[in-house]
């Protein structure tokens, strides 16, 4: 069984799953990639905008 939530509801599915564990895996590797980098672009940004706060105080 799937469990997963849409519209803030959590949902159940019982039937096949029409991707396999691979397509899973590769969809779950793509998001985790996409989550580094965009935490890698926060992590650049912070020193010019602590920077900016301070010019700002």
């Amino acid at each position: 069984m799937l469990t997963y939530m849409l519209d803030g509801k959590k949902r159940a599915s019982s039937g096949s799953l029409t991707s396999g564990p691979s397509e899973v895996q590769r969809r779950v590797d793509a998001g985790r990639q996409f989550r580094d980098a965009v935490t890698g672009v926060f992590n650049a940004k912070r020193p010019a905008l602590v920077l900016l706060r301070r010019q700002t105080m």
